[in-house]
């Protein structure tokens, strides 16, 4: 698989992330970067550029690609409980790499039912997550 093969992607694998359900702002930022830290020990790229901040691993450019989807109708967001909440308000049928699947359902099948504080948790343990220092680059 070819690194802009997962790259040119983003949407559609936030896309695919919520189609488990609605899902909290931080809870969706790191399981797309679960996501690509596998992509990247498998395929050698990622689909988003990850940097170490104080809470974590973070990628702006998940935040453009839930704001495009937001634009072009298939996302809504709404506060609740004290975070944003990310919905997918439409579908269509998915684009998204065979490969690119198959890791993300692998991850999701570990995580998306988990608590954001587990998974945090997890995350921040991971020696590439905890050896980092802050505004530093993160995998591939």
């Amino acid at each position: 698989m070819k690194c802009y093969e997962i790259a040119q992607n983003q949407a559609e694998l936030v896309c695919y992330v919520l189609r488990r359900g609605p899902m909290a702002h931080a809870k969706l930022v790191k399981l797309l970067f679960l996501i690509d830290r596998e992509l990247c020990k498998r395929f050698g790229a990622t689909a988003f550029r990850w940097r170490m901040y104080k809470y974590g691993p973070l990628s702006c450019e998940v935040l453009d690609a839930v704001e495009e989807l937001e634009r072009d109708g298939f996302v809504a967001d709404k506060w609740a409980d004290g975070a944003i909440i990310y919905e997918l308000v439409s579908v269509a049928p998915s684009k998204l790499p065979q490969e690119v699947k198959e890791v993300a359902d692998q991850v999701l099948e570990t995580w998306a039912h988990r608590s954001l504080d587990d998974i945090a948790e997890y995350t921040n343990s991971l020696e590439e997550v905890k050896g980092t220092p802050p505004g530093r680059r993160l995998l591939c």
